[in-house]
């Protein structure tokens, strides 16, 4: 669908468009959801900006968004209607995502190798309040629901950057895999520090659910091949080089007998 419209007027209508995407109550209908999401994906085209540059415009509709929408979950909506149909929508709406994890507008104008950094999502869940899950378990007034919504906006930005990654080229494919290995392992921690019981809220256990697909869909779908399998005996065999030697005495000597060593 080709829309030529004015700059200012094509900028509130991505807005108007957004705003209607957060009304649960209005996208509940699939015909609704559907046909909003693609008209979103047509306004913000690239192909369809005439006379202005595309990226001037939509930051300064995600800049209005992350200056105007405080409520996380809002938020991960917002940036989840947002379809990744293209390589440049899928960076709008990663430009979104870690603006709101950050709680930071630069992300909405930073370079692609700044913007995609896995190691400053890892950090974030190590040292923001907003990760330590540990602190909050039995706390009653703790809002389960904010989580789930950060950790939809963890699943925009990480599968973004993720593919941006795996494509630098003064990157090698260990450092990619070693930085995805980071990441999943505090994933895990946050997820495993989530104590769920018979009688815990229902969005508790979501929290932790959620938390625990991306943790499984970072390690078997974006990192570039599945983590090694480590068993008991095959990293103590790997480690001790002794102990190798020794099984090798009881093998079977070619006249048929067992190796049983002989004095």
């Amino acid at each position: 669908m080709d829309y030529r419209l004015a700059d200012d007027t094509r900028e509130h209508i991505i807005l108007l468009l957004l705003r209607l995407a957060v009304d649960s109550s209005l996208t509940a209908d699939p015909t609704v959801y559907s046909e909003l999401q693609c008209v979103i994906e047509s306004v913000l085209d690239p192909r369809s900006f005439e006379g202005t540059d595309p990226k001037e415009a939509v930051h300064r509709v995600c800049s209005t968004f992350y200056k105007t929408v405080d409520d996380v979950c809002l938020q991960s909506r917002i940036a989840g209607h947002i379809i990744p149909s293209s390589p440049w929508l899928a960076e709008v709406r990663c430009r979104l995502a870690v603006s709101f994890l950050l709680e930071d507008p630069s992300p909405l104008h930073e370079p692609p190798q700044t913007l995609l950094d896995l190691n400053r999502i890892t950090e974030l869940l190590a040292t923001n309040r907003r990760f330590q899950v540990k602190r909050f378990q039995g706390k009653a007034d703790y809002d389960w629901r904010e989580l789930i919504a950060l950790t939809a906006l963890l699943s925009i930005a990480i599968d973004v950057s993720a593919l941006e990654l795996n494509y630098r080229g003064d990157r090698t494919e260990d450092d990619f895999n070693a930085d995805i290995d980071k990441l999943a392992s505090q994933l895990k921690t946050m997820y495993c520090s989530i104590q769920v019981s018979g009688a815990s809220h229902m969005t508790l256990t979501l929290a932790k659910g959620d938390l625990e697909a991306l943790h499984y869909r970072i390690l078997y779908s974006i990192r570039s091949k599945p983590p090694p399998k480590k068993t008991l005996f095959e990293s103590h065999v790997n480690d001790n080089q002794d102990i190798r030697r020794m099984l090798s005495k009881y093998s079977t000597r070619g006249d048929g007998n067992m190796g049983i060593p002989l004095r």
